[in-house]
């Protein structure tokens, strides 16, 4: 993917695996749990991994143990972050050269090229054809004779810009082949206090990115505009002023660049936009087929959360016209990954897994690639998390007092607080399962129903029983929703 060979995709999820082990694991597990790759490959890039720790951190910061005896095990201080090690793990590979040059350069001499790397012409065609199976999917292109050229919309090149140079580095002071860094530093704190936003660090150093890839194309003279990207709402979008010092900037410039960092919707950014006057028809249609998928799938939908999720449909959507992000490829950059863990949240997998399949059934072409992630993010944010799990309704009787009833409700829900939404109901019809610490009679609605007798003190046996006609209640209701 993106031209980069195989190992540093498994490098950078045996990274992963190993960050989640609280013990030594075996090569032989690590496999199992990678999934794909071979013995022999683990082990030979596990002891790349070793050392490329020991080039990038000192040993109290992070260090890979690999004992024949024990297996392996990854060290790491609270305060360590893996940047440097990504870094260093991705500036080895041909591929991000040739992206370090050529998205920034735009044309590139291939002798410079050959001389400044020690790679041979055969080399750099190769990896250019890779990198080309995965960017032409963008309608990207890069051209190889005795220059690299990239060709495509200017609002595209920049747009995978930024998004290779983020995924990669999140920071503008992780680059450290960008000189002046402070120039672009500058200008993010200018532009804050032009707008009146008060940027914390994190967010100059995201709007620090985006500034140095456009000033980098206007040193160029590589202009945008609007009506080469076919963008239909310029019009219709209030924007503030153009900051003066922005002096080899026009006003194109100046909004693509405040519609850039908008819709990326990284890092809280408030950029002040106006959309009063902004609509479309297909944006419409598509929020609220997804509020109404929501209420029929997951859960009553909050009105006073309205206003949120419309903006998220906003950013997503006025993104859309400026770079579609690939689920697949987003996913596979470390630190970003999100996947549902249906194993841990079974019930709320299958639900959003619903919600997207209908979404995407019946919404705009727009709304595919990167989406169905922000789908699944948007259905966490809301629900409480006791919400995102599966929801189980007991009716709880007994021949004991009150007291030894609100004991044994405390004691159920201790015991599965972190599992399941345990809801205790007034009537035996209502629930999925009935629980007393005396016989139920049977009737031709008990029947039906599952039943489990246990004892005024919880013991081990009764929670073990519990959770087993829990997990067939579940299974039960998986088949059933198929």
């Amino acid at each position: 993917m993106l031209g980069f060979d195989s190992s540093v995709w498994i490098m950078f999820d045996i990274i992963q695996l190993l960050d989640n082990q609280t013990d030594y694991i075996s090569s032989e597990n690590l496999l199992f749990l990678l999934g794909y790759s071979n013995i022999t490959q683990v082990k030979k890039l596990c002891k790349k991994l070793q050392d490329d720790i020991k080039k990038c951190y000192t040993e109290k910061e992070m260090t890979l143990v690999i004992n024949k005896r024990h297996g392996i095990r990854l060290l790491r201080h609270p305060t360590c972050s893996f940047q440097d090690l990504f870094n260093l793990i991705l500036s080895e590979d041909i591929a991000y050269c040739i992206f370090k040059e050529v998205l920034i350069q735009r044309v590139v001499s291939v002798k410079e090229l050959r001389d400044h790397y020690f790679v041979s012409f055969s080399t750099i065609k190769r990896k250019v054809k890779e990198i080309n199976n995965t960017i032409n999917n963008y309608d990207l292109h890069i051209t190889v004779s005795h220059q690299l050229k990239i060709r495509g919309k200017e609002s595209t090149i920049r747009c995978f810009s930024f998004f290779i140079l983020f995924m990669m580095h999140r920071q503008l002071s992780n680059i450290p082949w960008i000189e002046n860094k402070e120039k672009y530093f500058n200008l993010a704190k200018q532009i804050s206090h032009s707008l009146n936003l008060n940027f914390t660090f994190v967010q100059e150093e995201i709007l620090g990115l985006q500034l140095f890839i456009c000033c980098s194309a206007i040193e160029r003279n590589y202009s945008f505009y609007f009506k080469e990207m076919k963008f239909p709402f310029i019009k219709d979008i209030d924007f503030p002023a153009k900051p003066d010092f922005l002096t080899d900037w026009n006003n194109e410039e100046w909004y693509f660049l405040l519609l850039m960092v908008h819709n990326s919707n990284l890092s809280n950014y408030t950029i002040p936009l106006g959309f009063d006057n902004l609509y479309t028809p297909e944006l419409e249609h598509d929020y609220k087929l997804w509020i109404a998928l929501f209420e029929k799938h997951v859960a009553p939908f909050d009105d006073t959360q309205a206003e949120f999720i419309y903006q998220n449909f906003i950013r997503l959507y006025l993104g859309s016209f400026f770079f579609k992000i690939d689920q697949k490829l987003l996913l596979s950059f470390p630190g970003i990954g999100f996947k549902i863990k249906e194993h841990a949240q079974p019930y709320f997998f299958t639900q959003v897994q619903k919600l997207w399949y209908d979404f995407s059934e019946q919404c705009g072409t727009w709304a595919h690639n990167h989406f169905e992630m922000q789908s699944v993010l948007l259905c966490q944010y809301l629900l409480s998390a006791k919400r995102l799990l599966p929801k189980i309704n007991i009716y709880l009787y007994t021949d004991l007092s009150d007291l030894f009833l609100e004991h044994i409700k405390n004691g159920i829900n201790s015991y599965f607080a972190s599992k399941y939404n345990i809801v205790f109901v007034n009537k035996p019809e209502e629930s999925d399962l009935i629980v007393g610490t005396t016989k139920y009679p049977q009737t031709a609605s008990s029947m039906y129903q599952h039943q489990i007798l246990i004892q005024g003190l919880l013991t081990q046996q009764d929670y073990q029983h519990l959770v087993e006609i829990i997990k067939e209640l579940l299974i039960h209701t998986k088949e059933s929703n198929l």
